[in-house]
């Protein structure tokens, strides 16, 4: 089975799967670029909301559905913020949600 596989910086790579060990490092290539993707979508929010703090002004934090990605973001804020950790962060969080 011939395969294109893109990955970070739309480098392309041609891959022959022939085993098992090949499929899992296309899993794992695919899953470290989400990461990758994912931890600079949160580090340039963090990055704004810190230049609107600095100018004391305020920032409202939502998605779409309202389920989680907001409350991640906002912990995630909080832990940069504060230094707390994950869990400390996510009852913070909590107590204040509306």
């Amino acid at each position: 089975m011939q395969m294109s596989l893109t990955v970070l910086n739309d480098f392309v790579y041609n891959t022959t799967l022939t085993n098992k060990t090949d499929i899992c490092k296309i899993k794992f290539q695919r899953f470290l670029h989400k990461c990758v993707v994912k931890l600079f979508f949160v580090y340039t929010i963090i990055t704004f909301a810190d230049k609107v703090r600095e100018a004391n002004g305020c920032v409202l934090i939502h998605c779409l559905a309202g389920i989680s990605r907001s409350a991640t973001i906002a912990i995630a804020y909080v832990m940069h913020v504060l230094g707390m950790t994950s869990d400390e962060a996510y009852r913070s969080v909590f107590k204040l949600q509306v």
